[in-house]
């Protein structure tokens, strides 16, 4: 846990940030990220059994939480190193910065998958971001592979 816990007193054993704001938000975003994260383990492992029906039905089912699980951990990673590091400004502001940055990709990344039936356009819109990483992925193995 983020900040230890106390050595003497009557709060013996109890966290040392538990009253901070922050540290409650890591404490709620880890539980949710935990939870539906072993839920999409689970209901992928039930999916290999070979029913296709179940496999496009389970993938319906955990895409959504998958983002869920992605969104609360970085939102829990977030809230956790910025409540260690709140005593020096400068850097709390650039974990809160890049933080918010990284959890605002994720969710236009995955708000197609919330909503399937979105229109046109705006899977275009989020089709680029994915597409674009996928040719810089691609334009830097094939330089490895030639370079071999």
């Amino acid at each position: 846990m983020p900040g230890g816990y106390n050595n003497s007193g009557p709060h013996e054993g109890k966290e040392t940030l538990l009253t901070k704001v922050m540290f409650q938000v890591f404490v709620i975003s880890n539980t949710i990220a935990m939870y539906s994260s072993i839920f999409v383990a689970v209901t992928l492992i039930w999916a290999q059994v070979g029913d296709l029906i179940l496999v496009f039905t389970a993938l319906r089912l955990v895409m959504p939480l998958l983002g869920i699980a992605l969104g609360m951990l970085s939102l829990a990673f977030m809230a956790g190193v910025y409540v260690v590091v709140s005593n020096l400004l400068w850097l709390s502001i650039v974990v809160l910065v890049i933080g918010i940055c990284f959890l605002y990709s994720v969710i236009i990344l995955f708000s197609p998958l919330f909503f399937p039936n979105t229109t046109p356009t705006f899977r275009y819109i989020t089709y680029y971001p994915f597409y674009l990483a996928a040719l810089l992925a691609s334009g830097s193995h094939s330089n490895d592979l030639e370079e071999e």
